[in-house]
């Protein structure tokens, strides 16, 4: 879902453009993740016909366009309003702004002479504090920082990057099943533990784990919350949602332990002790076997 990363709109000052001259807007946003580029609005008037005009999304050294374009969208600028109006570039969306890493939004008009300009409006006293107003002459750029921001608004879309699963690994076998017969999941991601679900089952038969009780609420972990079977295969993924996205990890299988272990009588569990699954006894003298019975002496 694309959402608004940074903007700034106050003003109706004009930033005329016509070739070879170009105006450009530094900006950079702090959503903490990265973004994929999808929009970018600028207010923008014409006179007479300007022809095609181009913004370009560039990287920027010590603050200043280097020329290095991310991406670029074109507009015909001889359909733009006389008066002032949001002109939205429509980018491809698949090019990464970064949390906190200043980019340029470029505006020229290659085609565009005297009288056939497009103006990009501004405020000569904007306050904008991720960037600022830069002009190139047809050779080099000057900082207009000092004389104010143009406005613009810059959409993306959360650049969603896939789990990744750590504990048990793929392709684990004789998986021992602890006292509750669970089993532990472990993922490492950027995002909070409320981002993720685990899918979880036999393999081929993978259901969403909705039990949010079962997450963990300091680490990305997960408990099942079925019983176990000995000897059979599972698989597990983690699917990573922000608002409508999601993009779902790798998937992984284990293979449980393939009987319960044998533990030494006494053990004092289930599976130990008298009356144990796997009670252990020195058999001193086989007396008879009937009826599914088997009947010792152990004295």
């Amino acid at each position: 879902m694309s959402e608004l990363l940074t903007s700034y709109t106050s003003g109706t000052s004009s930033s005329t453009i016509r070739n070879p001259f170009k105006y450009a807007q530094t900006f950079y946003h702090t959503l903490g993740s990265d973004y994929l580029i999808d929009t970018v609005q600028l207010y923008l008037q014409r006179a007479s016909n300007p022809g095609i005009i181009t913004a370009e999304i560039q990287e920027t050294t010590a603050g200043e366009p280097n020329g290095s374009v991310i991406d670029s969208a074109n507009y015909d600028g001889d359909t733009i309003d006389t008066s002032y109006e949001y002109i939205t570039f429509t980018f491809a969306g698949t090019e990464i702004l970064s949390s906190g890493v200043t980019y340029a939004i470029v505006l020229s008009a290659p085609n565009a002479t005297f009288g056939n300009t497009i103006s990009w409006a501004a405020n000569y006293s904007g306050t904008y504090s991720r960037g600022s107003r830069w002009y190139f002459n047809g050779s080099s750029w000057s900082d207009l920082g000092g004389n104010g921001d143009c406005r613009f608004r810059v959409y993306g879309t959360l650049a969603l990057s896939a789990a990744t699963l750590d504990a048990p690994a793929d392709g684990t076998t004789n998986y021992y099943l602890n006292s509750d017969w669970l089993a532990e999941f472990t993922w490492t991601h950027e995002l909070s533990i409320s981002n993720h679900t685990v899918w979880f089952g036999p393999t081929g038969f993978m259901v969403e784990q909705t039990d949010r009780s079962r997450y963990s609420i300091i680490s990305l972990k997960w408990f099942n919350g079925t019983t176990l079977e000995y000897n059979t295969e599972y698989q597990w993924g983690v699917r990573t949602t922000v608002g409508e996205d999601y993009v779902d990890s790798e998937i992984f299988t284990l293979t449980t332990i393939a009987f319960a272990p044998p533990l030494p009588s006494g053990g004092g569990d289930e599976y130990g002790g008298e009356g144990g699954k796997n009670l252990l006894r020195t058999v001193r003298r086989l007396l008879v076997a009937a009826a599914n019975k088997i009947y010792y002496e152990d004295e």
